[in-house]
């Protein structure tokens, strides 16, 4: 096996951070051929993919007991007086202006000011 070229003070991996490799120092240190470490990358690339491929369809995917926590919080807002909506975005801008002009008149009836 013919020794490996390298950058004088890149690390080769196999020292800790603080050590780099020289030429002299690379000579039959490395564990695998260079067609084995191109493999061991390869491999940890895919490896690597893998890790994203499933960390993206975790965080994508519903969690588990979400629809018990909603159920939850929908029991204490209907506890507190709140009735479940839906509906669009412009029938919740029709209902919010409704709201304003009904408040707004007893607000103004009472004679309240901001301080």
């Amino acid at each position: 096996m013919a020794p490996q070229a390298s950058v004088v003070g890149a690390s080769c991996g196999t020292h800790t951070p603080q050590a780099t490799c020289s030429p002299a120092a690379d000579v039959g240190h490395h564990p695998f051929s260079p067609a084995q470490q191109d493999q061991e990358e390869t491999e940890d690339h895919a490896r690597k993919r893998q890790r994203k491929r499933q960390k993206r369809q975790h965080q994508t995917s519903p969690k588990e007991g979400t629809a018990d926590k909603v159920n939850a919080v929908n029991a204490a807002l209907a506890g507190d007086g709140a009735q479940p909506g839906g509906g669009s975005s412009a029938e919740f801008a029709r209902f919010m202006a409704d709201e304003i002009k009904a408040w707004g008149e007893v607000v103004r009836s009472s004679g309240a000011k901001v301080d």
